[in-house]
């Protein structure tokens, strides 16, 4: 399991069974200490590290302001991150070598059917991701609460 941290920003339901949180996404480059000669990290930068929400079941009765431990499996990332980066490119290369077996010349067709490769490929894994919504090797679920918010103290104005 790949663990995280994350801030409840709101719980909901009608039992509040359900939390949306945040989590920082940080780059790799952060830890690295040839960062400032490298541009990977310069590529990063430009992407800015941006936060992800996630809508999650609350089993543990999380409150908003509380950190939380969300975890995933290692094989649904492996297999999410395989799905999405390679059958793309391998789509795209089977419809360049389809043109070509095809006899398209030139590169303008080639590069169509590249596009046209690629594209059909997110189109797949698009569906892919639809249909594995449900499939608990791939839902991020809170394993723990690291932090507790502290408890709301009503405000008393005084007498003056």
């Amino acid at each position: 399991m790949l663990e995280e941290r994350a801030l409840v920003i709101a719980v909901h339901g009608k039992k509040n069974e359900k939390a949306t949180v945040r989590t920082q996404r940080l780059s790799a480059c952060d830890a690295c200490q040839l960062k400032s000669g490298c541009g990977t990290h310069s590529f990063a930068k430009l992407s800015g590290n941006q936060s992800i929400e996630l809508d999650i079941a609350n089993p543990l009765g999380a409150r908003q302001g509380d950190v939380v431990l969300v975890a995933i499996p290692e094989q649904g990332l492996m297999l999410a991150s395989l799905l999405m980066y390679l059958l793309p490119l391998v789509s795209m290369f089977m419809a360049v070598l389809v043109a070509q077996w095809l006899g398209v010349a030139g590169d303008p067709g080639l590069i169509g059917a590249a596009a046209a490769g690629l594209l059909a490929g997110f189109a797949v894994v698009r569906k892919q991701a639809a249909r594995h919504r449900a499939d608990t090797r791939f839902t991020p679920r809170m394993t723990s609460v690291a932090l507790q918010a502290p408890p709301e103290v009503p405000c008393r104005q005084s007498s003056a």
